[in-house]
């Protein structure tokens, strides 16, 4: 009988237990996306774990919260602070006889005792031999500090990697979005990613932020009248702006609304900061709700005839 067999039975046994010993609401498979928020970080790691971060929002104030994972296996009660939110660490324990090489699913979620309500279930994947070795040196890039993280790593790669995003400038972490959600999130120097576990098993458990919306915030940029759009020229509704020429294309073939949004400003000439935040130079840009587009007519020609501002480093910068 070969491990992972070994671990499905004892897991069916551990489940079975862990019912009959916890609430029914901790043995319960009827875990709905709506409700506290939750988030962990990192998301991966090999068997020999460093403490795993943790904070919930959305809780009951003063209410008794229950941290999970795995088949119902109760890691602690938290009493969530006034303005309903708990936080923490942990340890996983390893699940069994891990095979030599591949990696362990652990799902991980809050209970609010008080309300009943679960939060959208975060996953910590245990990674074991060459594969976490390997997967960690694929996803690093010379003379970069902070590696990218499986997590984030598809939706990197398949909606343009560095020529789009720019490198890595932090590891997992979590953050607190405008409305006090949180969310486990990887800063790259022209984005942020957010793991959306309420989304899981859709193409929008990964999502860019909302980078141009928060650092424009306040600014209200004059729109333009409606008209008919055409192959050079659109005009968006939902905002009242329009899109043209090799912005409309480069949105166009990049991604468009899923990666940056849509427009919020019409183009204007604006100033770069110094480096390391810019090149200090005046280009013609236009603000999204996800990035800002940069015309830099020098690469006219090239893949970079249009780049996406800093706005990861900035942000980062500012906070």
């Amino acid at each position: 009988m070969n491990n992972w067999r070994k671990l499905a039975i004892a897991a069916a046994i551990v489940a079975v237990i862990i019912t009959s010993l916890v609430p029914a609401a901790l043995a319960s498979g009827a875990r709905q996306p709506a409700g506290p928020s939750f988030a962990i970080a990192p998301t991966y790691g090999p068997p020999a774990l460093t403490d795993i971060k943790f904070q919930g929002t959305g809780l009951t104030p003063g209410g008794v919260v229950t941290v999970v994972f795995g088949m119902g296996i109760v890691q602690g009660d938290y009493v969530a602070d006034s303005e309903g939110r708990i936080s923490g660490s942990m340890r996983l324990p390893a699940p069994g006889t891990l095979p030599e090489y591949g990696y362990f699913p652990i799902d991980i979620w809050a209970i609010d005792r008080s309300s009943g309500e679960e939060s959208a279930m975060s996953q910590f994947n245990l990674m074991t031999g060459a594969d976490f070795s390997a997967t960690v040196k694929q996803l690093g890039f010379a003379g970069v500090d902070n590696s990218l993280s499986p997590t984030f790593s598809d939706f990197f790669f398949k909606n343009g990697g560095v020529r789009i995003f720019g490198l890595p400038v932090t590891g997992e972490r979590i953050d607190t979005d405008q409305e006090g959600r949180v969310y486990t999130v990887q800063y790259t120097e022209r984005q942020r990613f957010e793991y959306h576990p309420e989304f899981r098993n859709t193409e929008y458990v990964v999502e860019t932020g909302l980078l141009g919306r928060e650092l424009t915030a306040g600014v209200q940029f004059p729109g333009v009248s409606a008209f008919e759009s055409s192959a050079d020229m659109l005009y968006v509704p939902e905002t009242g702006h329009s899109i043209g020429h090799g912005f409309l294309h480069f949105w166009q073939e990049n991604g468009g609304l899923q990666v940056f949004g849509y427009p919020i400003s019409e183009e204007l000439s604006e100033q770069n900061p110094p480096p390391p935040a810019g090149d200090g130079q005046v280009h013609t840009v236009q603000y999204f709700e996800r990035a800002r587009f940069e015309y830099h007519p020098e690469f006219k020609g090239t893949p970079y005839e249009v780049e996406l501002g800093l706005l990861g480093s900035k942000l980062l910068a500012a906070h």
